[in-house]
Formats: C-alpha cells, sequence, structure tokens
C-alpha cells in the first residue's frame, strides 16, 4: 500500500554528528521550500490570537475533529473534491503522527490544487473561453499557469495591470485583463479596486460616493492612471489597406472577404500604451471640485500622491469629441504616454499599501476558514473593522514576510488548530462577529460537487484535461493564425483565407475519430480472442487459467470503458471545462458564477438542484456505469458488507456506524445486490455529502 512520503532531502553530514536538512533538490514552487518549523510557528500564534480573542468573549474553541473528517476537509478546501476511496483508505491507515502535515504539503504541491485555486480565481477574475469576438483560453492559460507555478501574488497582479502587446501573440495572455472589459476603462478601474483593494468606487464613477470618502473627481484621478491606453494594436500584417484595395478591386469574392475579415480580426485586439497620466471629467459633472470635461492627472486614492508627472497638452477645444469617453481609443488627443501604469501597479502592489496586503490575507483567510476577518471582503471603508483587529494585523504581516506567496500562506492556516476544529453554523447573530471557534459549516461549491462526482466516476481525476480546442479560431490555433500571417504577403493571407481552414479543422477530427474507431475495434478483437482462450480453458476444466483470464478480460474492459465510455467521457474536472459551463450544466445548476459580475457564484439550496440529482444524474453516471471507479471498487469488494464499507468510504469518506451497515445489510438480504446502487443515490443526495463539514 502507498503510503504519505516524506518529501526526498539531501543529507549533510557536518561536524560534532549535526545532520541538516538540505532542500536543494525540492521544487521552487513547492510549499517544502519553507522548513515546516517556521510554518507551524505562524500556525501556533494563529492559535494563539483566536483563543485569546474567544477567551475575551468567554467562548470555547470546538474539538478537534477526527482523522475521516480532516481528510475529507482537508480535500475540498485544499484542492476542491472528495479524496477517493484509495486515498481516503490510505490516509486512515497510515499511522505517523504527523500525516496531517503531510497530506497538507501533498495536496498544496498537487495538481488538484492548482485546479481548485483556478476556479477561485476565475470567479474573482470573471474569466471566460470567450471574450468578444475571440477565444479566452491565452488570458486562462496565463492564470493557469501563474498558479502552477506559484508566482507570488503581488507579481502576479503587476503583470496583469501592466500587460501590453497582441492578445494573439504567445505570451502575452495577461493582456486578458485589459480585453476583459474592453472598450471600459472605467469599468476596469472599478474592479481593480474592488478586487484587489477591497474598495467600492463604481457609485463615484457618476457622484460622490454617499456611503464612503472618495469624490467623483477622486474616481477619475484613478482612472487617469490608465488613460490613453488602446485597446487595438497594429497588425502583424501591415497589409490592411492592400487586402481592402484587392477586396474594392475585385479580385477578393464575398466568401473570400467574410473569411478575411473572421480570420484577421483577432490578430488586431490587445494592449498599446503605458498610460497618459491624464483623464477628462465627464460632460455632466456637476461636483464643485472640478468643471465639465476639466483634464485631471493621475493621484492614488489614499495618500492623493502623483506618481508621474504628465503633460497636459494644449487644445483648441476641451479635449475628446464628446461621447467618445471610455472607449479606450487613445483618450485625450496629443497626451504623451509617461508610464503612467507602471507607476500604477508599483504603487497597487506594494507591501506598503494600506489595502492591498489585508485584502489579499483577509481572502485567503476567508477561503479556508468559510468566513473573513472584515465582511464583506470587497466593501472595505474608513470605519470597517475586523472581527479580530490583531489576528487580522498579524495575517497582513505574514503575507508579507512571505512575499505574497499563497500557498505557504494557506499552509499555515491549514495546519492550525482552528482550521481542524469542528465546523460551527455560525457563533454570533452578525458574520462580522464570527468568532472562528472553527471553520463556518458550508455547502460545497458548485465546483467541488461537481468534481467530487467526477472523482467517483474516474481515475486519475487531477490529470484528466479538456479537448485541445480551447484557442481554436477560424480553423487553426489563434497563435498560429498570427504566427503564420506574421510573415505572409496580402496575397498569401488572401489565398489562406481562400482555403478556409476550418475545412482542415474538420478533416483533422475526422481523422481522430476514426483513428479512435480503429484502436476500439483492437480493443474488441483482445475480447474476443480471451473469450475463445475461456472456452477452450473451461473445456479442459483448467480453472487457474480461466481465472487468469477472466481476470485479464476485465481490465482490458475497464481500460475500453474509461477511455471510449461516453457517459465518462465528459467527466473532467471544472478547471477544465468551458468557462462558465454552457447552461443547463450541473454547474450552473448548482451555482457556477456567469462570469458576468464579480465572485457572481451562489452555494443557495434550489429545488432544481435536488431534480438534477434525482432524475437520473447518479443512476445513469455513476450507479448503472460498470466502469466508474466507484462501481469498479464496489465490483472488487469481497462480500456484502465490504461493498457497503467501499460505498460509504468513497461517498463520505468515514465508514458506516452499526446501525448504518445493519440497514443495508437488511435491506440487501431482502431486495438483493440492486440496493448498491439505493445506497449511492441516498448517501450522494444526503446532506452530510453537500456540506464541507
Amino acid at each position: 500500500m502507498r503510503r504519505i512520503l516524506l518529501p526526498v532531502l539531501f543529507l549533510v553530514i557536518l561536524p560534532f554528528g549535526t545532520i541538516v536538512f538540505s532542500n536543494e533538490n525540492i521544487p521552487s514552487s513547492s510549499v517544502k521550500k519553507r522548513p515546516i518549523s517556521q510554518t507551524l510557528s505562524v500556525s501556533r500564534k494563529i492559535d494563539a490570537l483566536v483563543s485569546k480573542h474567544l477567551a475575551a468573549k468567554n467562548l470555547d474553541p470546538n474539538p478537534i475533529i477526527s482523522d475521516d473528517v480532516f481528510v475529507r476537509r482537508a480535500y475540498l478546501n485544499i484542492i476542491g473534491r472528495i479524496p477517493s476511496h484509495q486515498e481516503t483508505v490510505e490516509f486512515l491507515e497510515e499511522r505517523s503522527s504527523g500525516k496531517r502535515q503531510l497530506l497538507i504539503d501533498q495536496l498544496l504541491d498537487s495538481d488538484g490544487f492548482a485546479s481548485h485555486q483556478f476556479n477561485y480565481f476565475a470567479d474573482l477574475l470573471r474569466l471566460k473561453s470567450r471574450l468578444r469576438q475571440i477565444p479566452g483560453e491565452p488570458y486562462i492559460d496565463f492564470v493557469k499557469s501563474s498558479i502552477r507555478e506559484n508566482k507570488p501574488y503581488d507579481v502576479f497582479v503587476r503583470e496583469l495591470l501592466t500587460a501590453s502587446g497582441s492578445y494573439a501573440e504567445r505570451g502575452h495572455g495577461a493582456v486578458g485583463y485589459y480585453m476583459r472589459d474592453y472598450g471600459m476603462p472605467e469599468d476596469n478601474m472599478s474592479n481593480t479596486i474592488r478586487i484587489f483593494l477591497g474598495t467600492r468606487l463604481e457609485c463615484a464613477q457618476c457622484h460622490d460616493h454617499p456611503f464612503d470618502v472618495w469624490t467623483q473627481r477622486d474616481y477619475f484621478e484613478m482612472v487617469a492612471f490608465t488613460g490613453g491606453v488602446l485597446m487595438r494594436v497594429d497588425t502583424p500584417l501591415g497589409t490592411y489597406g492592400k487586402i481592402r484595395q484587392m477586396t474594392r478591386e475585385g479580385t477578393v469574392d464575398e466568401k473570400t472577404r467574410r473569411n478575411l475579415q473572421n480570420m484577421l480580426r483577432p490578430l488586431t485586439y490587445g494592449i498599446k500604451g503605458t498610460g497618459t497620466g491624464l483623464a477628462q471629467l465627464p460632460d455632466d459633472y456637476q461636483e464643485s471640485d472640478g468643471e465639465a470635461e476639466e483634464i485631471v492627472t493621475a493621484k492614488t486614492m489614499f495618500e492623493k500622491k502623483s506618481l508621474v508627472v504628465p503633460e497636459i497638452p494644449q487644445l483648441n477645444t476641451k479635449g475628446r469629441r464628446k461621447g467618445n469617453a471610455g472607449r479606450g481609443r487613445g483618450g485625450i488627443r496629443n497626451a504623451k504616454q509617461v508610464n503612467s501604469r507602471e507607476a500604477y501597479a508599483d504603487w497597487m502592489t506594494d507591501r506598503e499599501n494600506p489595502r492591498f496586503t489585508t485584502v489579499i490575507a483577509n481572502r485567503m483567510w476567508k477561503r479556508a476558514m468559510g468566513v473573513g476577518l472584515i465582511e464583506p471582503v470587497d466593501i472595505i471603508t474608513e470605519e470597517t473593522a475586523a472581527s479580530n483587529a490583531e489576528l487580522m494585523t498579524y495575517l497582513t504581516d505574514q503575507m508579507a514576510e512571505m512575499d505574497f506567496d499563497l500557498k505557504q500562506f494557506l499552509r499555515a492556516i491549514y495546519n492550525s488548530q482552528t482550521f481542524q476544529r469542528v465546523a460551527v453554523v455560525s457563533d454570533a447573530e452578525e458574520i462580522t462577529e464570527f468568532s472562528f471557534r472553527g471553520p463556518l459549516l458550508r455547502r460545497m461549491s458548485a465546483e467541488q460537487l461537481w468534481d467530487s462526482l467526477v472523482t467517483l466516476t474516474v481515475a486519475e481525476v487531477d490529470t484528466r484535461q479538456g479537448p485541445d480546442t480551447a484557442r481554436r479560431y477560424y480553423g487553426m490555433d489563434l497563435f498560429e493564425i498570427y504566427e503564420k500571417t506574421k510573415t505572409m504577403s496580402p496575397d498569401e493571407i488572401v489565398k489562406l483565407a481562400e482555403q478556409d481552414p476550418r475545412k482542415a479543422q474538420a478533416n483533422q477530427k475526422k481523422k481522430a475519430s476514426n483513428q479512435q474507431n480503429s484502436i476500439r475495434a483492437e480493443f474488441n478483437n483482445r475480447l474476443r480472442e480471451l473469450q475463445k482462450k475461456q472456452q477452450l480453458a473451461k473445456k479442459k476444466k483448467d480453472y487457474p487459467r480461466l481465472k487468469e483470464l477472466k481476470k485479464e478480460q476485465m481490465e482490458i474492459s475497464k481500460a475500453m470503458g474509461r477511455k471510449y465510455n461516453s457517459r465518462s467521457r465528459d467527466m473532467i474536472r471544472a478547471s477544465e471545462i468551458s468557462s462558465p459551463a454552457r447552461p443547463g450544466h450541473l454547474l450552473r445548476e448548482f451555482g457556477q458564477s456567469d462570469r458576468e459580475q464579480i465572485e457572481n457564484s451562489n452555494s443557495e439550496a434550489a429545488v432544481t438542484q435536488v431534480l438534477s440529482l434525482m432524475n437520473g444524474f447518479i443512476e445513469k453516471r455513476i450507479a448503472s456505469n460498470p466502469y466508474t471507479e466507484l462501481m469498479s471498487n464496489v465490483e472488487q469488494a469481497k462480500d456484502i458488507p465490504a461493498k457497503v464499507d467501499v460505498i460509504f468510504l468513497s461517498i463520505l469518506n468515514r465508514m458506516p456506524t452499526e446501525t448504518e451497515r445493519k440497514q443495508w445489510l437488511d435491506d440487501v438480504s431482502v431486495h438483493g445486490k440492486e440496493v448498491a446502487a439505493d445506497l449511492i443515490w441516498t448517501l450522494v443526495n444526503n446532506s452530510e455529502f453537500l456540506f464541507v463539514q
């Protein structure tokens, strides 16, 4: 049985018999780069500050949870799914005293963590597989790769805010941050401040904020940092005019013209400009601290600092044309680029920024514990106070001390006793007064539920990938179109459009389908040969040989079923499905965000959710499919009691109680083996499965 292994470390022998562990062979993205002793020191301090706060309120902390509750909570919180049957059994049978620490590290360094963390940022950043008329995958790929390499959060944010270049060029996925709000620089600024500084500025876009200190002028002074940024770039072709001329002259027919337009349009999207540091007040501006259409210079919203020295151009008019505000088409005429975006990004991500570090520390605390120390996490005002101010200050300091390493920060929280205590429904009338006697008991997110059902269905759930069509545009990979047309002449580009690459894509799909059919036929031939050998062994009464042949047949059938069974083909993790999932998908039924608003998901119960699970999903996808992981494990169990145990360990990650086991064994004695499907259906639809305890 595979055990949870200690990290492989080099031993260095020093004088006097001292042994020091070296971490030189540990990947830089691994949490093991930081000694566990340092992490546990932070964890103990967290517990001490929570205990101090509870004592002041005459409250006792909840008891520490059992191993079966911990393994389920750890998997759901850290990698976003329940543990498989094998993972559950391995952890429960492990006897080492530090197995919880080892499991936390193992999960944080896994592909599953990257998948679950992506779902969080997809909701926060409103990631979509389609941005206007272009694929959203380059942006999505940038976020995924940043998570996998454990890029420091401040570096990640800075790259988003300073991104520039063609969106269709490899390595420019971060440009998608601005493309997500194409033509709406004011909205982009509002979203940026809300996400990274936890403050709502939307109201100040039209008037002075009624509930906070921000004025409308403050708002436009922040917008000025991204002033003059174009959301179109020079095409790599440099020959658009020639192609238009060929169209007008009739040398390009209408079909080819449409093909050209569709093929070349995405190559013009991107970000150009370092920022002029200038913005213009609206033509209906009515506040006393400015005039309509006045040009304002960039200033930070907290300290009112001018980080750059913009040059206000001499204009014959009051600036740009009316009606052109907020369209990102150059902004104020004749304004010079002064690298205001760079200065703005430096200020935003500086650890001395009064909000940046606190907001991400609070967000990660809420991610682990279910409730933020500051609630709501994105409506922080001058009067906002944390429920445990001393703990919030400590966590903020630790986030900076850890250089914004989110893995290390979460590692400290997950190793705390506070995280490992019995969950509570609520311990205060107001969520802002939550005391953290334990984490908040909460329903699974849509992604956690879906990924848990996938875990019951297929093997190697964290490494299964979706179809390789994410960046497909007009029959080709978006990057391929950019690179291919970059060096082409107008005539060559027209010829490519006449060929219509979409036909080639259709042919490739057909070829791939034929290859699958060929492999499937090979599987079937092997099964027929085995059946003939079984008949011969049976005739000769060679029962040991017959047993071997049946085992081989089962393995081939399982491999074939997992690969080609249509009911399992789309069972991939939520992070691999289009973002968001299509309407009607179980993810959407259970509250996945539509990605139109920041953090727009919900985990509220609804009748449609019950109907989705009750009306055939569990039975068709899991219980009646012999190739699923769950049913395969049930089939291999030696007797009926063992089958009941497998089902409980797979779905609820615990052994059944004596009462539960007796009840289901009694049902088996009356109704036979089909009770297994009923037990699976009952447990999946049970609140114990749907909640993160």
